[in-house]
């Protein structure tokens, strides 16, 4: 199910159950949103509901951080050099 396909991507942070969440999926285009406890609920906040605020986070560019990703970039660079740039949403989606 969805809660098997989650992963947590930075372990020295700290877990606030109350705290703000990121939400990010790729698949045809990459989406991306955060949570934040939602004071509208049935119990006027802390009762496990959410609001959602979508983010257009895909449209980044891409930075290469190492060899590997410098060769990518290059590739990339050629295949859509119609495109004008390279997105995190180019490298990660579909």
């Amino acid at each position: 199910g969805p809660k098997d396909a989650m992963e947590t991507i930075f372990n020295n942070t700290s877990n606030e159950p109350l705290g703000p969440k990121v939400c990010v999926g790729a698949g045809t285009g990459l989406g991306e949103c955060y949570l934040t406890q939602s004071v509208h609920d049935n119990k006027g906040g802390g009762g496990g509901a959410y609001s959602c605020f979508p983010s257009e986070g895909g449209h980044v560019e891409f930075p290469p951080l190492n060899d590997l990703e410098v060769e990518l970039f290059a590739y990339l660079s050629q295949k859509l050099a119609s495109k004008g740039r390279i997105s995190v949403e180019r490298v990660v989606s579909g």
